[in-house]
């Protein structure tokens, strides 16, 4: 369980100074940003929260590599929504695909879907990244968030500890190698 749990945790006992920030700190942050970006009706904000957010990463010491290969878990269950967006959205048909046509609006609001999709990733990889989950877990109790919500989201760590190797099937196979 240990080797999981590093696997998960594996930038999180750095030192920085994104990584000393205080949990309940980081914990508003990301919910500020991920609420920020979600209600956001154009590129703009995405762009410049998922900037800052690239930063934030880089002054945390959080490899690009790293980054990339968690964001990269959900993108398939993202990427087939928004690649469909030209082709149901009405709007301004800018071309045709085998006599469908592919909207402005369907191609704006499909790049819309995936940058609010990474930006709110990004804030959880990088909140998981510098933080330790008992510090996590306690900086939730130190917001007073309630008793149900900590629990939920400590039984969906551990859950994901158990799940990481699966997710990490490159770090599993070079283990066994």
């Amino acid at each position: 369980m240990e080797r999981e749990s590093n696997l998960l945790e594996k930038y999180a006992g750095m030192n920085s100074m994104i990584h000393r920030v205080d949990p309940s700190v980081k914990l508003i942050a990301a919910l500020i940003l991920i609420i920020t970006t979600v209600a956001s009706n154009t590129l703009s904000i995405p762009l410049m929260v998922g900037t800052l957010l690239l930063v934030v990463s880089f002054t945390a010491k959080l490899p690009l590599k790293y980054i990339l290969k968690r964001v990269s878990i959900v993108m398939p269950f993202a990427g087939p929504i928004a690649v469909l967006q030209p082709f149901l959205r009405e709007g301004y048909a800018v071309a045709s695909l085998l006599g469908h046509p592919i909207t402005y609006e369907g191609i704006y609001f499909g790049a819309l879907l995936i940058a609010k999709v990474m930006v709110s990733v990004l804030s959880i990889i990088i909140l998981s990244s510098t933080t330790t989950t008992p510090d996590l877990m306690n900086g939730a109790k130190r917001l007073y968030m309630p008793k149900e919500l900590v629990i939920i989201f400590s039984l969906m760590l551990r859950y994901m500890e158990t799940e990481s190797p699966c997710l990490d099937h490159r770090h599993s196979i070079h283990s066994v190698i």
